[in-house]
């Protein structure tokens, strides 16, 4: 505010340019600091080995980090935010997947889907999340989590095998000690 005159306005005047000033100031910094938030957000999202979406009730794509593009099928370059998630996977077995996990938002549910690359297959472990603000009040869509279990998945086959290998070289030893 511009005052020429030497009176109260003029003080007024000069407390409300600075209370602008120092408001400008803070507003600035907190900007800055949402910024970096948000960046660090985009960085542990878009590294980290498991797929990660998020999408509004209507289906509608909001987030979905690297891994998650990849599994999918969804193409790396396009923003996907605001797209119909099951219109875009091409594959209906994962299609399939996604959209029973999607209907079914609970902790304890989850479904698995093998997925056959070019030389090898994986098999990932699929579930859903309501996501709600933090003070828990406004629902803002589902959060669809696809886990890599390819590694648990062989180390049980490989411990079962153990010990079915165990089991049968034991038997005949004791079948014959039994014998006797």
């Amino acid at each position: 505010v511009t005052i020429n005159s030497q009176d109260e306005l003029m003080d007024l005047a000069k407390t409300f340019n600075r209370m602008i000033a120092q408001l400008k100031k803070y507003s600035d910094l907190q900007v800055d600091k949402i910024i970096k938030e948000q960046t660090k957000i985009e960085s542990i999202l878009f590294s980290i080995e498991d797929g990660i979406l998020m999408t509004d009730y209507d289906g509608n794509v909001q987030l979905a980090n690297r891994k998650a593009r990849s599994v999918l099928g969804l193409d790396m370059a396009d923003s996907l935010e605001g797209k119909n998630l099951p219109g875009m996977i091409s594959d209906e077995k994962i299609k399939d997947v996604i959209s029973e996990v999607s209907d079914n938002p609970k902790e304890n549910f989850s479904r698995e889907i093998e997925i056959l690359l070019s030389s090898s297959s994986r098999v990932f472990k699929c579930f859903s999340l309501p996501v709600v603000t933090p003070n828990k009040k406004t629902k803002m869509g589902l959060l669809i989590a696809i886990h890599d279990i390819t590694l648990e998945k062989e180390i049980l086959r490989i411990k079962d095998e153990f010990l079915h290998s165990i089991t049968h070289d034991l038997r005949n030893p004791m079948g014959a000690v039994k014998g006797f």
